[in-house]
């Protein structure tokens, strides 16, 4: 959960162990204490979309070309926050920092071969960039000039 989600998730069920406690404590007390960093990650928050709910929205079947976007552009964030994360040394801080994969292959992928400015809807087409697919640039070629191609072909 992210946000407002794993607030209310840590309210309705609070850590009951000493040695979790503890381990945030560590945590938040080393970001206030180095509140360069804190600001920064304030910051680099800002870029992230709610991940949990756009991934939801894929496997639902439901999600939009932005959505789609929206997830490259918060994987996009994560080298930074892992950057601006690596000098602290709280123990959940550095767990959370190895539990971070910066999918790079995954945002290049999307940056490959989705539009910039994708439409609002998936079914409308317009998603995947020209040049991306040769067979898709075909049949979308066949779609938009296919009187001409059967006027030149008849001649």
């Amino acid at each position: 959960p992210m946000g407002a989600r794993l607030l209310s998730q840590w309210i309705k069920q609070p850590l009951l162990l000493p040695k979790p406690i503890e381990e945030r404590y560590e945590a938040i007390d080393e970001l206030i204490k180095n509140s360069d960093c804190h600001n920064r990650l304030r910051s680099q928050f800002k870029y992230i979309r709610d991940l949990e709910r756009l991934l939801s929205r894929i496997t639902c079947g439901v999600c939009s070309a932005r959505d789609l976007t929206a997830i490259k552009e918060s994987l996009k964030i994560i080298p930074e926050l892992k950057d601006n994360i690596s000098t602290l040394r709280s123990p959940l801080i550095m767990k959370q920092q190895q539990e971070l994969f910066e999918l790079r292959d995954l945002v290049s992928l999307i940056e490959r071969s989705l539009v910039d400015q994708p439409p609002f809807s998936i079914k409308g087409g317009g998603l995947i960039k020209k040049g991306y697919h040769l067979e898709l640039d075909e049949i979308r070629d066949i779609a938009l000039n296919g009187k001409q191609w059967i006027a030149n072909f008849q001649n």
